[in-house]
């Protein structure tokens, strides 16, 4: 009886926890400045933000190409639209931004967990986070290397937020941001604009007004920059059978956070669940749900389910699990029993949390090394002659154990992202290629037919037929 009445109790005086989006701008502004200061460490770019940047830039040249590259997605490449005319800052501007997203992300996390069971849950919530999307602890790598994902994760728990502070109207607009991001998003942001345009007069101008967008900017971009509209939906198809891409995407959805925050979000829904909390049983049905329209896609379209588009899912969980925690803990009567619990809790996440922890120094590692490559390409442009030559030779080239050097190249060498393959087929062309690597070595063989424009520590560059300048 005292735990049921002690919990409910942390409950209720959870919902009454103030609202702080008055502090909003200022923990955005925060938020950027932070991220400004990231650039001091390693700022390797990944390959879609590369490909994001190169369609900015073509989309204020009216010369969209998504033939080449990743999948499209509306939400970066309107940033980057904006970015492009900045020219060779766009780049770091977009790391900027994705950056400062990722840590509204943790910022919003904290502030929905808080909500319901005090900054412990908070606190809990964002260690949980940076721990996900899978053993790696990628969460951060992908933050750091300008992906979409953690800037997804802060638009939705934002557009929860907004939600439950009474502004429905921000709350769908946030949640359209969302959609341009992730096709994930689309079945919630439609009930919602259905529940919506049932309930709320004053928002149904935003859900008519913005609501279409999602289809328009989705299918209409690729149909711009491809010629068919599904152009993106077919990259995103992997080979294999149903049955197998399923149990993949199974393994990854449960390896999406540790099991302790399962156990934490698992106590989260049944607490709520006695106490008919709706919104925490709202927050667990979107994070099951997530997770639900992923495994169907994957099945019934042969989609991809790689890890880190289970982040959000992976963030509702955390949100839940430093709710849940807390909760237990706080049911307690005395102090001391609550001091032993949480320890005796912390000691049991330790073996979970110990492999993931060590991997964020992998992460800090291999982001150097990473951001190393990059910049030695660059060098390699400069020392073979610079955009103009390399790109009026014939075909591009480079080696595709660092795929990301393709959408890079295509940037620095301003030509669409298809133009830039792992071989140069048959007529003139350039090649780069790893120093060290098979086709390097080969490449400089007496007997080949290449003329090395430049060498770098990271980078050979080669000619093939092409005229010497």
């Amino acid at each position: 009886m005292a735990l049921s009445t002690a919990s409910g109790v942390a409950s209720r005086l959870g919902r009454r926890v103030p609202t702080t989006a008055s502090s909003t701008p200022a923990l955005v502004a925060g938020c950027v400045a932070l991220a400004c200061l990231s650039l001091l460490g390693p700022a390797p770019i990944g390959y879609d933000p590369w490909g994001w940047l190169v369609w900015g830039r073509e989309v204020t040249q009216l010369a969209l190409d998504t033939t080449g590259g990743p999948s499209w997605k509306p939400l970066p490449v309107l940033f980057t639209t904006l970015l492009a005319p900045l020219g060779d800052a766009a780049p770091t501007l977009w790391l900027i931004v994705a950056r400062a997203g990722g840590l509204l992300g943790l910022v919003f996390a904290f502030r929905l967990a808080a909500r319901f069971a005090g900054p412990w849950a908070g606190a809990l919530a964002c260690l949980a986070l940076l721990l996900t999307p899978d053993d790696a602890s990628r969460w951060v790598r992908y933050m750091a290397q300008g992906n979409i994902e953690p800037l997804l994760i802060a638009l939705c728990l934002w557009a929860i937020e907004r939600h439950l502070d009474g502004h429905r109207g921000q709350a769908f607009a946030l949640g359209v941001l969302a959609a341009l991001a992730r096709p994930e998003v689309w079945p919630f942001l439609g009930l919602y604009g259905v529940w919506l345009l049932w309930r709320d007069p004053h928002a149904r101008p935003v859900v008519l007004t913005l609501g279409p967008l999602v289809g328009l900017l989705w299918f209409g971009g690729d149909w711009w920059g491809s010629g068919d509209p599904l152009t993106g939906g077919d990259r995103a198809r992997v080979l294999g059978s149903s049955i197998d891409r399923t149990v993949l995407a199974l393994e990854r959805a449960f390896g999406s956070v540790i099991l302790p925050v399962w156990v934490g979000a698992g106590a989260a829904m049944a607490l709520a669940l006695r106490d008919r909390d709706r919104v925490q049983l709202a927050l667990a049905a979107g994070a099951l749900g997530w997770i639900a329209v992923i495994l169907v896609t994957t099945f019934q379209f042969g989609f991809a389910a790689s890890a880190r588009f289970f982040a959000p899912a992976a963030a509702l969980l955390c949100v839940l699990a430093g709710i849940g925690t807390v909760r237990l803990v706080t049911a307690l009567d005395r102090l001391p029993a609550r001091v032993a619990l949480a320890a005796a809790l912390a000691a049991l996440t330790v073996p979970f949390a110990a492999g993931r922890v060590a991997a964020l120094e992998t992460q800090a590692v291999e982001s150097s090394a990473r951001g190393a490559l990059l910049g030695g390409l660059d060098t390699a442009v400069g020392r073979a002659g610079g955009p103009d030559s390399l790109a009026g030779c014939g075909a591009l080239a480079t080696d595709l154990q660092y795929i990301t050097a393709q959408p890079a190249l295509a940037w620095r060498l301003a030509v669409p992202m298809d133009l830039v393959n792992s071989r140069i087929g048959e007529g003139p062309g350039v090649i780069f290629a790893l120093a060290g690597g098979p086709r390097n070595d080969r490449l400089r063989r007496p007997d080949s037919r290449a003329r090395e424009l430049a060498r770098t520590e990271d980078w050979g560059v080669f000619a093939i037929g092409c005229p010497d300048s």
